[in-house]
């Protein structure tokens, strides 16, 4: 049975891996409505897939997420579910929410629509940047891609988490942070270069663009955490002083 579940984890995460990489390729070639309707439709998946995942494997599990007239069968009733179950963060519910609006004008508009639409506009400033970006995203496709395929990031990879650890895992929701490659000087000095490649375009930032390299730095303060190898008092020095320097850069006056 141990080897069968394992192969069940196996596949659902090659599944999930490959449509996520099959959609990132295919949104930079969409139109805004497309855009759109295929972001939501495939959260709307996940969300199906995480409550799947966080339920027992039974066909009443199934029948409540994908059954004819199922209570959890639609977009608001599964971003309402995973919320209130724990299953993901404030700021990933306020994104879902906010993407299953925009796709309520383009899914019931037969008019032309577009993302610079005020009706549509103001939602997607209110979403969240995304966790992977370093780089503003200086338009309203831009931003609403990146984020809508991080938050999908996300939503699979909780899913895949909570299928592989089950009871055992404290349900909060979940954010995905990345590493640094090497031992630990090159660790370091990728920590470094990258840092340095975020300040140079926040030096003439303002506005919304300056909040957006802050929000950056504060989770690359985060991932230094990450830093791993560290042997000698030198080592754990250098990354106090590099998280020193991004704390200083964070409150840098503009």
């Amino acid at each position: 049975m141990e080897g069968k579940e394992e192969e069940r984890l196996e596949a659902m995460e090659d599944d999930i891996f490959r449509d996520l990489n099959s959609l990132g390729n295919t949104l930079h070639n969409l139109d805004d409505r497309g855009l759109v309707l295929s972001l939501a439709a495939f959260a709307e998946e996940a969300l199906g897939t995480l409550l799947k995942a966080f339920m027992l494997p039974t066909a009443t599990s199934n029948q409540l997420v994908d059954g004819f007239n199922a209570p959890l069968g639609n977009f608001s009733s599964r971003i309402k579910a995973v919320y209130s179950l724990g299953l993901i963060t404030k700021e990933q519910f306020s994104d879902l929410e906010q993407l299953r609006k925009i796709r309520n004008y383009f899914a019931h508009s037969w008019q032309p629509i577009s993302l610079a639409d005020q009706r549509v506009s103001g939602h997607i400033r209110s979403m969240n940047y995304s966790p992977l970006l370093h780089v503003y995203p200086a338009t309203a496709n831009d931003k609403l891609r990146s984020s809508g395929y991080a938050l999908l990031l996300t939503l699979n990879a909780a899913a895949i988490r909570i299928a592989e650890h089950g009871g055992e895992v404290t349900h909060t929701g979940c954010e995905i942070f990345f590493g640094f490659p090497g031992d630990f000087n090159e660790q370091l000095t990728y920590a470094r270069q990258q840092f340095f490649e975020i300040c140079i375009p926040m030096q003439s930032a303002i506005g919304e663009e300056l909040a957006f390299y802050r929000q950056v730095l504060t989770r690359f303060h985060s991932r230094t955490e990450y830093l791993t190898g560290a042997v000698s008092d030198d080592d754990e020095r250098a990354i106090i002083q590099l998280q020193k320097e991004i704390l200083e850069k964070i409150a840098e006056e503009h």
